[in-house]
């Protein structure tokens, strides 16, 4: 097997591309730990656009909604050690897709997120199935188990996605 040497330049670009990755993605978990909703909204926008690729996610309408679940879930890992991250948790009248507090009883924060896939068969815009995202998580009182543990300051988000876009309400 032949190795082909990677120039100076070559790895520069690689450092370029890791290093606005990490921006993106930390911007991404900041602005939603600060509760900052638009910001969070448009870094989650950005991050789809130039982390995802067209093939894996495209305009295909057979992409499950448990891919971008998976998806949220894996960038939220990195908050485990401060944080109880649970997914598909049963709260209030159903499970809701991910809920979010912080293991220290005194930050008063949480989060509820709520995912929804949109289907080629929705005649709706991608806002008003965010929109249903989070009223379902106020239907389903999906906010018990944040405050049965005490967090009273929680940020509901309704996230509807379809191929690289997405929408989020809140």
């Amino acid at each position: 097997m032949k190795r082909l040497p990677i120039g100076q330049s070559d790895f520069r670009q690689i450092r370029k591309e890791d290093a606005s990755e990490t921006v993106g993605q930390n911007e991404l978990l900041t602005s939603l730990l600060e509760q900052r909703q638009q910001t969070f909204a448009n870094a989650l926008s950005e991050y789809l656009k130039t982390s995802f690729s067209f093939f894996d996610i495209g305009k295909r309408r057979s992409v499950p909604e448990k891919i971008y679940h998976a998806f949220m879930l894996g960038l939220l890992a990195h908050l485990s050690r401060e944080y109880h991250i649970r997914s598909n948790r049963e709260s209030g009248y159903g499970r809701a897709d991910l809920i979010i507090y912080p293991k220290d009883r005194d930050n008063p924060k949480g989060w509820v997120l709520e995912f929804k896939q949109k289907d080629a068969d929705d005649k709706g815009t991608l806002e008003e199935l965010a929109q249903e995202a989070l009223a379902q998580i106020h239907e389903k009182e999906y906010l018990n188990e944040i405050h049965a543990h005490g967090h009273t300051e929680v940020m509901c988000l309704g996230i509807a996605f379809d191929g690289k876009e997405v929408a989020c309400a809140f």
